[in-house]
């Protein structure tokens, strides 16, 4: 590896402090691995929670209140601020966490029953501000600042028209980074103020977006580079109907735009010791493994005890997003036919008032449980031979590459970053094929029931369906390629931070229209896929 490069990651939220939290878990894993490979890598977030939480917080963890006071403009205001450092262990990210009672002394980071929190552009107007007033009192001099979602989206227009030019700013690159295009950050336009921006700025081109201030559309707008939780969902974000919107604007900047495929935590995902199963197996054991558990499982919710059905699990939240509504039309035919369905999560309460009639007309085929217990979620991975994905939009893929660890084959719609984690068993008998699961087109029910036809037709040729299985287990999902091709794109972006900038990103927008990119949506170098890289 060349140099280390000098990284923050400004996130609005950070395991283990925030839990369930998919957003929180990547930032931390990644930035812990990024560390590993010798970066000096910095996680800067709110610290959020109640009091009842934050004197959780003080009494789990080892921290120090940095003696430094920071204050940054919102609005009219000066509103000041506290850093608290989480110290690292060996290979693992700094974290510096900001306390602002009055703005994340919250029970929950973004909103209540209620929705979304009022002051939410306020609020996150000064974590902005204060991400980089960081940086400056504590001299971090960082030659990327990669910004997560929404929330951070101001940080990339502030580096660009503030702090550009600042001391310990001259050669720092912005990469914003999309983990779910549909949460904009979109506000009043007069909360344009709050920003302390020029209102030159609130036009189509920069930071207005059908007259609202969008935190996300700035993030892209002023960003040095852009990146996605997956290839495919940086591809499917450049149209129409899986765009969110801000496909035209995407389109402006693709040589910008790359997608990075994120990873999971192989030890906590890991059949051979995960302690939740009622039997552990390996690649090699994953036959006998899966019987004890289907047999477990079966038990357990009472459905009938027979290894040869077929089990498929559905993972939740339960909403329309996720397209649990296409399940519930086409699973009753096949739980007629000796297939059982169990779901787990929760969700909106229509969604799960249908899951539960459907289970109370097939009581020994199909079970619901409306709980996120991560105990019952690793049984049902062990048991499962199927699990569903037929979900509207997915930008990453994760759940079905944690089925895929278990030798749980995901069943997808061809969404977002699901194509880049499903390999579709139709392409079984090529020679490079790694083909894991199965992929359905249309977000009609008759799609998806043609796909389960398909699965379950497989599973009665069990040599076949054992050897796509095998496939599954086999695919990489280690967050270290994921840091590996994270670092190709700092290296590159860096190249691009001692130019002067030229207002939105470093470079103009006919430099990016001509195609000079940071690697480009296919520049993936390290594979997840079988026999490429074994890293």
């Amino acid at each position: 590896m060349s140099d280390p490069i000098r990284i923050v990651m400004a996130t609005p939220v950070v395991a283990p402090f925030v839990p369930d939290s998919g957003l929180a878990e990547a930032v931390r894993r990644l930035g812990d691995h990024l560390a590993k490979l010798g970066h000096d890598v910095t996680i800067i977030a709110p610290l959020h929670g109640d009091s009842a939480q934050r004197l959780q917080f003080f009494h789990d963890h080892q921290f120090e209140l940095l003696d430094l006071s920071i204050e940054v403009p919102v609005g009219p205001n000066r509103v000041s601020g506290k850093i608290v450092r989480i110290d690292p262990q060996p290979g693992e990210a700094a974290i510096l966490l900001i306390d602002q009672p009055g703005y994340f002394q919250r029970r929950h980071p973004f909103g209540d029953d209620e929705g979304d929190y009022r002051d939410n552009c306020e609020r996150f107007v000064f974590f902005c501000r204060s991400v980089l007033e960081t940086i400056r009192r504590l001299e971090l001099e960082p030659q990327v600042i990669q910004c997560h979602d929404w929330p951070t989206g101001l940080i990339p227009a502030l580096l660009s028209i503030e702090y550009g030019n600042a001391n310990g700013f001259e050669s720092t690159a912005s990469v914003m980074t999309i983990h779910n295009a549909a949460h904009q950050g979109q506000f009043w336009h007069w909360d344009m103020l709050l920003t302390g921006l020029d209102w030159k700025h609130f036009n189509w081109q920069q930071m207005e977006f059908f007259g609202k201030l969008n935190f996300l559309k700035t993030g892209i707008v002023f960003g040095d580079a852009i990146s996605t939780v997956s290839q495919a969902y940086a591809r499917s974000l450049l149209t129409e109907d899986q765009g969110c919107g801000l496909h035209g604007v995407l389109r402006g900047r693709t040589g910008a735009l790359t997608g990075i495929q994120y990873g999971i935590d192989l030890e906590r995902w890991n059949p051979e010791s995960d302690p939740h199963l009622n039997r552990n197996y390996t690649i090699r054991t994953v036959t006998i493994g899966k019987l004890a558990n289907k047999q477990a499982l079966q038990r357990r919710l009472g459905l009938s005890i027979d290894p040869r059905q077929m089990v498929i699990g559905v993972p939740g939240p339960f909403e329309y997003g996720r397209g649990t509504d296409l399940i519930s039309r086409s699973l009753p035919d096949f739980l007629r036919r000796g297939v059982q369905c169990v779901f787990l999560g929760r969700g909106d309460a229509l969604i799960e008032e249908s899951i539960r009639q459907l289970c109370e007309c097939h009581p020994h085929q199909a079970s619901a449980t409306f709980t996120d217990d991560q105990s019952s979620m690793s049984l049902l991975l062990g048991a499962a031979d199927l699990l569903l994905f037929p979900h509207r939009a997915e930008p990453s893929g994760c759940d079905a590459m944690i089925g895929c660890r278990y030798g749980a084959l995901p069943l997808a719609h061809q969404a977002g970053g699901l194509p880049d984690v499903v390999e579709d068993v139709r392409h079984a008998g090529r020679a490079d094929s790694a083909a894991n699961g199965f992929l359905f087109a249309g977000l009609e029910s008759q799609y998806l029931t043609g796909a389960l036809e398909r699965a379950r037709s497989l599973f009665h040729f069990p040599e076949q369906w054992q050897e796509i299985v095998r496939n599954a287990m086999l695919w990489n999902w280690s967050w270290n390629i994921s840091a590996l091709n994270h670092t190709r794109l700092f290296e590159q972006v860096c190249q691009f931070s001692s130019s002067p900038r030229s207002g939105p990103g470093r470079r103009s927008h006919q430099e990016v229209g001509n195609g000079e990119h940071f690697g480009g949506i296919d520049s993936l170098r390290y594979s997840t896929k079988v026999g490429i890289e074994h890293l």
